[in-house]
């Protein structure tokens, strides 16, 4: 009886796993058929159990990128309740999808704060202002904000590129929290 239970419960993952591939073959289908730019490639999902089903470890994220599938997901009442910007997170995603396509398998030895931080610049804003002077916000937008004034202080401040980023070594959040204070929000 236990090894017909646990045939039955494999097959029932093996279908379910199977039907998880398909949808994420069909949006990627359909974005390397009609998309016109990266950013055609992020999808906007309305739907909270629809976006939960895509990425059941998603938690209550604004969006994803899977590794090499060529395009991302947003949640779009995430985004309204964080109050942020739709097109800012499609930045920000868009700058995901180019990421894994740019640096292939070395994607995954590349550190988070230079991943995010990348994205958050190019997505122009954090989800918390980096001026902002009492954060009330969750500690994973904080993170978030850290690693975009860095990244903001690498290039602006420092003339790296992307490349160099990757490349860096080290994590300078207390020279670009100065930084940022002083020559963006006009601190004294």
């Amino acid at each position: 009886m236990k090894i017909k239970i646990r045939k039955t419960l494999k097959s029932i993952v093996n279908i379910l796993t199977w039907i998880w591939l398909l949808v994420h073959g069909a949006f990627s289908a359909h974005a390397f058929t009609f998309s016109q730019d990266t950013e055609d490639k992020v999808y906007v999902i309305k739907n909270p159990w629809f976006f939960k089903l895509l990425n059941p470890i998603s938690g209550d994220s604004l969006g994803f990128t899977l590794p090499f599938i060529g395009v991302a997901y947003i949640n779009e009442t995430a985004v309204k309740n964080a109050k942020t910007s739709i097109d800012g997170v499609i930045k920000h995603e868009a700058k995901h999808i180019e990421q894994y396509w740019e640096l292939g398998i070395q994607h995954f030895q590349v550190d988070t704060w230079k991943l995010e931080g990348v994205a958050e610049y190019a997505r122009g804003e954090s989800t918390i202002p980096l001026c902002a002077s009492a954060l009330t916000e969750s500690k994973e937008q904080q993170r978030y904000r850290d690693y975009h004034i860095v990244v903001k202080y690498l290039i602006e401040n420092k003339g790296l590129g992307e490349g160099g980023i990757y490349r860096y070594q080290g994590y300078p959040l207390s020279e670009a929290d100065d930084w940022v204070s002083t020559e963006v929000c006009g601190d004294a």
